[in-house]
């Protein structure tokens, strides 16, 4: 689809820069018409170009190693969350603060299991996840899931959670579908 979208405002661009050239496309005095559609084809240009520049700054990426955190604004961490990933999507899961902070946010890679000690207190975890690795800015890219747990985590010192990223009958994580704004 990208590529589509790319060619059409090649070929787009193309074509109003022929006509320019030719002096093609108008009526009445030409270099009046040329110098009308100059000008049109510098905007068609500027529209082209940050179309393309959007597209070019998503290059895939790397993904990051199992347990890679991102943010950790924990002094203490005594407390542990084992995360076991049996699928083939990657995970983006962080633990924000009744204020919305994030207090703690890493990366779990497909078909793995990754245990995380974290710190104390009462978060809402929200995660992003994806199969293709687009850096900490644009995560997943345009095929980003976002979602939050409904019910809020507490972690106390010398406890934890294991949380399993697959549906599961009987399950104890409830979850609601977010917005790449509301992450």
């Amino acid at each position: 689809m990208k590529n589509i979208k790319l060619l059409c405002s090649t070929l787009m661009f193309l074509l109003v820069m022929v006509f320019a050239l030719c002096g093609c496309g108008g009526t009445g005095d030409t270099a009046s018409n040329e110098d009308t559609v100059s000008d049109d084809s510098y905007v068609a240009e500027e529209e082209t170009t940050t179309e393309t520049t959007t597209e070019v700054q998503l290059e895939e990426q790397e993904m990051p190693e199992n347990e890679h955190i991102f943010v950790n604004k924990f002094d203490n961490r005594p407390s542990k969350v084992i995360v076991e990933n049996p699928t083939d999507t990657a995970y983006y899961i962080k633990f924000d603060n009744k204020d919305g902070d994030t207090m703690f946010a890493f990366f779990v890679r497909p078909q793995s299991t990754t245990p995380m000690y974290m710190g104390v207190g009462t978060f809402e975890m929200k995660y992003a996840c994806g199969d293709t690795w687009y850096g900490e800015e644009h995560l997943f890219g345009e095929n980003t899931r976002y979602a939050k747990d409904k019910d809020d985590w507490v972690f106390e010192s010398g406890k934890g959670w294991t949380l399993t990223l697959q549906p599961q009958v009987g399950g104890n994580v409830s979850t609601e579908t977010l917005s790449e704004d509301e992450f």
